[in-house]
């Protein structure tokens, strides 16, 4: 039976065909002259060997693949560019790019850069401009500037790279919904891992190892950075400015500055590992963030393990968080209304610091437990905090300490051992104590403000001894 076919297949057809394959230097001695005899969606095949140019091209939907083939941007001892294409739809494969300016730049739209290398780039390997870009399996390698440089570059996608020994950045993008992941960034000697500005940024699964600055820098809302490693990091590993920020899952170690340092609102910070910090561990600026089932190990230099900062209103959660030895305080709650759960604190405050230092009011502390910690397992500054079941267990100083200037503060069924100070130092105001237990510390219970605490119901609900002996609660 014969088939019929349309006048619209028949034009398909006939543009199909219309493609071509150019080969260089078989059918065209140059790139250029290949390009400059192409049309729209053809292939530009190029063989092994060096080719000194600086191409162009406005086509759209060409191909240019090389197969061994190195373009050299320095003529006669000028870095110029390598290869510019304006067309859309463009894909670039298989190509060296050497010395040179900016080596390629592509401004376009649904470009493909795959599978190149970028050697001592004398600015930057890769600039992009265009919507819905991807740069994949590539090496850039000693740029002076960036291996990327993105602008507009909304919908880009930087997939199974390898960035080392990049002057600035390894790579600066600006474009919302900005993915990279699974890239390795390595010595990196000015700037950032990867420097991104805008909305939805996704940045997951990657590598920084020898970053002179930030490995991740992420400026814009609704950022996602899950799964990434990094060690020796000279300045902080992760840093997020923007609402609704999720961290998670990912694994850092020897980091000069901060671990995570987000600024916003409504951040998730969950389940990472740090170990090794020079600044704070976790670092976050906002309201109504969510820290969770975190470890933080060892931060030095007077620093803490994890501080939440209100931004206007305070809110939040600190929970299932676990920081070993910080320099400085385990936890600084400088904010408002914050719930804090099921977090502990061990052997922080080395450098004169607390485990658990509250700052701000009416937040509500529940089963936390701070062993060994120096100046005290918890210090409160703050008004109208609300402390239960808390652990206090061989703190250095006080067990519990409660500052001059705090007003109202609630400390229920919560217990002190083995203090080398006071079980509870109460030099605030109008505190409570409902029930709770401080035993075998150096002294039992100092109300250092006459009045100051009110213990419900006498000493039948609160147990004090020393060494096995029931005492009374003390003025000093």
């Amino acid at each position: 039976m014969r088939t019929l076919m349309t006048g619209g297949a028949i034009l398909a057809l006939a543009g199909a065909a219309a493609a071509d394959t150019i080969t260089v230097p078989g059918q065209q001695p140059t790139i250029q002259a290949a390009v400059n005899a192409a049309q729209a969606g053809d292939t530009i095949a190029v063989s092994a060997g060096v080719y000194k140019e600086n191409v162009t091209s406005a086509l759209d939907g060409l191909v240019f693949k090389g197969m061994g083939a190195v373009i050299d941007g320095n003529i006669a001892g000028v870095d110029g560019a390598n290869l510019t294409i304006t067309g859309n739809g463009v894909t670039v494969q298989g190509f060296t790019f050497r010395n040179g300016d900016d080596q390629l730049t592509i401004t376009g739209a649904d470009a493909k850069v795959t599978k190149c290398v970028f050697i001592d780039a004398g600015n930057d390997g890769l600039v992009h401009s265009g919507t819905n870009g991807s740069v994949s399996s590539c090496r850039f390698l000693g740029a002076f500037n960036n291996g990327i440089q993105g602008n507009g570059s909304d919908g880009l996608l930087i997939l199974k790279n390898i960035f080392r020994q990049v002057g600035a950045n390894g790579a600066s993008i600006t474009g919302n919904g900005v993915v990279a992941t699974s890239n390795q960034f390595t010595n990196i000697e000015d700037t950032d891992g990867i420097l991104i500005n805008g909305t939805g940024a996704v940045v997951s699964r990657n590598k920084f190892t020898a970053i002179s600055d930030e490995g991740i820098g992420i400026a814009g809302d609704t950022a996602r950075v899950e799964k990434n490693k990094f060690t020796f990091i000279d300045g902080d590993a992760v840093v997020v400015s923007g609402n609704t920020a999720i961290v998670s899952t990912n694994k850092l170690s020897y980091i000069n500055g901060r671990g995570v340092s987000v600024t916003g609102d409504t951040a998730t910070v969950t389940s990472n590992k740090i170990a090794y910090t020079f600044n704070d561990g976790i670092d976050v600026a906002g309201d109504n963030a969510t820290i969770s089932l975190n470890t933080v190990r060892f931060t030095v230099d007077d620093e803490d393990g994890i501080r939440l900062t209100l931004n206007a209103t305070g809110g939040g959660t600190i929970e299932g968080n676990r920081v070993d030895d910080a320099a400085n305080n385990g936890f600084v709650i400088t904010s408002n209304n914050v719930i804090v759960r099921g977090n502990s604190a061990n052997r922080c405050g080395s450098d004169g610091q607390s485990g658990f230092l509250v700052v701000g009011d009416a937040n509500t502390l529940e089963n936390n437990t701070a062993v060994e910690c120096d100046t005290a397992g918890f210090q409160v500054t703050g008004d109208t905090n609300q402390f239960d079941t808390c652990v206090s267990k061989k703190a250095f100083a006080d067990g519990f300490r409660v500052n001059g200037g705090s007003d109202a503060n609630v400390f229920d069924n919560c217990s002190a051992t083995g203090s080398g100070g006071e079980g509870f130092d109460n030099r605030g105001t109008n505190t409570q104590l409902p029930r709770g237990t401080y035993l075998k510390n150096r002294i039992d219970i100092a109300n250092d403000v006459i009045g100051g605490a009110t213990i419900l119901g006498g000493t039948t609900n609160v147990n004090f001894q020393t060494g096995g002996i029931g005492t009374q609660p003390e003025v000093d």
